[in-house]
Formats: structure tokens, sequence, C-alpha cells
């Protein structure tokens, strides 16, 4: 909708329809369940006003970064389809309706046992902001995990730390962006910041140590399909 405006005030408002049967399932997955039918106390039927900040975890900035991605494939539906949006949109609505259930205790990283949830919870958060500073203490309070206990999950289960899983994750982005069909109409300068990149030269470095070609090069074989 268009933002009512005012002397003094500007307001805008999104609408998304959910599908229930996609968020049930989506939070049988966060929570472990082997199926959506164990999802319970949910009531999505339920009017209710959500909290944009809560647990150390800004939802506006999450809701703001898919909304950027959307206005900018908006001409690239193959592009949209294969950025993750959708899962990664359904994945922080499941945090809003109950953080308490998602947004890990600061104690939890005491746990010797690491639970595959945080993991999979600040995952989620990092392709959300991938255009976003994303700083290790970041992804400590997301998770709830120390330093030291994130990086010995993210070697366990990714075979990586954290920060360079959150390189590749920008770099396969900026791939998804510079090889969709149509061409993307956006300078390669601005792809890389869009994917979290501030200096080019250092995209530029990344992307051919990482794929083996310049991302001048992914850009033109896009152009000549």
């Amino acid at each position: 909708m268009p933002p009512e405006t005012g002397p003094e005030i500007l307001y805008a408002s999104v609408h998304a329809t959910l599908d229930k049967a996609h968020l049930a399932h989506t939070i049988s997955s966060m929570l472990g369940y082997e199926n959506a039918g164990q999802v319970k106390n949910f009531d999505f039927e339920q009017d209710r006003e959500v909290a944009l900040y809560t647990g150390g975890v800004s939802f506006d900035s999450m809701l703001r970064a898919y909304y950027a991605m959307i206005d900018s494939l908006a001409a690239q539906p193959q592009a949209l389809a294969m950025s993750g949006l959708d899962d990664a949109f359904y994945r922080t609505i499941a945090m809003m309706l109950r953080p308490e259930l998602f947004l890990a205790d600061g104690d939890k990283h005491r746990q010797k046992k690491i639970n595959p949830r945080a993991l999979e919870n600040v995952c989620g958060y990092i392709q959300a902001n991938l255009n976003e500073p994303l700083r290790l203490s970041d992804l400590e309070r997301i998770s709830g995990l120390s330093a030291r206990a994130l990086q010995y999950a993210f070697k366990r289960a990714r075979g990586c730390t954290p920060m360079q899983w959150v390189r590749q994750q920008r770099l396969e982005r900026a791939r998804l962006y510079l090889s969709a069909q149509p061409p993307p109409a956006l300078t390669i300068t601005t792809i890389a910041s869009f994917c979290g990149f501030t200096h080019l030269g250092e995209f530029t470095r990344s992307y051919f140590a990482y794929f083996g070609e310049r991302p001048s090069e992914t850009l033109k074989r896009a152009n000549n399909r």
C-alpha cells in the first residue's frame, strides 16, 4: 500500500497472505518434529500484535531486507524463486509468533550438547541479513552459543567457521543474481553491495577464488544465453 502521509507522519503497511500448512511445516522443521501435526498452541487464526525487536533480534531489519530483495528481483522471477526468500520469510514469521521457542537464551551455551535448532536459527538469520554487517558477536546472540561452541557447531555441520560460511553465502547469492535470466538490470558494484561486500576489489578477488572466474565473466555468460 502507498504510505499514508500527514503534516508530521509517514506510515507504510505491508499485507502478506500466509499458507498455514506451509507455516506449520516450517515450524515443525525448526523445532525438529517429524511432522507438522505435532505443532500445537500457535493459534494461527488469532489476531495478534508481534514485536519487531525481541531477544536481541531486529525482525524489522530482516523484513526490510526481504522487501528490498523482492524489489531488486521483481523483474527476475527465476532468481527470486531460487533465492530462498520464501523459506526465510516463513522462518522469520515463526520466530515472531513464538520467539521464546526459537531465540535461545544466553545460558544455553553452557550446555555440552549443541541443539541443532540453534544452528538452524543462526543460519536462517545469516541468510536473511547477508546485505547487513554480520559479526560473530551477532551470531552468538542469535544462537545463544558461545563463540567457541558456535565455531565447533559450524565446523561439525558445515566444515567451516561461521564467518567463512557467511562469506560463502554472500558469494552464492551474488552468483545467483549475476547468472539470473533475464540478466540483472543491476551493476556488479550494486550486486556486491547488496550481498554485503563493501569493497568491489575484495568482492572480485573472493569471487574468483571461490568460483574460478570473475563476476564480469559470469554476467557476460548470462547475457549471451
